[in-house]
């Protein structure tokens, strides 16, 4: 195994036990963000009212959201997906945190990318993430716009 990334044959390393533990703690950290803000939004006003999801069920999508980052460096693949399906989760719920989540969905696709040893399956996933993505955003769009 060669040291030069631009070779076909180079492979990552795997994680390290200090970035596991570091990957631990960047997880369990945003999931304190993630509550703080969706504390503060919930106090604000922001996403309140008839459809709006309880606090339990937003504590629930948010640690789908964050948690999982815990094991990015190991399964990125495993975690982009779960990390989206939480996002839409998010929106679908009407979870009022909307800075943590976006932050936790960006690291998961830059971790597929960054992480996945399989660069033909880090593509593939990364571009199905995105399609759902938009396809999610359009038909958010259209209920509301029809709503």
């Amino acid at each position: 195994m060669s040291n030069d990334p631009e070779l076909q044959s180079w492979r990552r390393p795997p994680p390290s036990a200090a970035q596991r533990r570091l990957d631990l703690g960047v997880a369990l950290g945003l999931f304190v963000a993630a509550v703080g803000s969706l504390i503060l939004s919930r106090a604000s006003g922001l996403l309140v009212g008839a459809g709006a999801a309880s606090l339990p069920v937003s504590l629930f999508v948010v640690a789908g959201m964050t948690v999982p980052l815990a094991w990015r460096r190991s399964h990125p693949c495993v975690v982009g997906i779960a990390v989206a399906l939480a996002f839409i989760a998010v929106g679908e719920a009407r979870v009022p945190e909307l800075t943590v989540s976006n932050i936790a969905m960006f690291m998961a696709i830059y971790s597929v990318g960054a992480w996945e040893a399989d660069r033909r399956r880090a593509t593939w996933v990364r571009g199905a993430i995105i399609a759902v993505m938009g396809i999610w955003l359009l038909t958010s769009f259209f209920r509301a716009s029809t709503a």
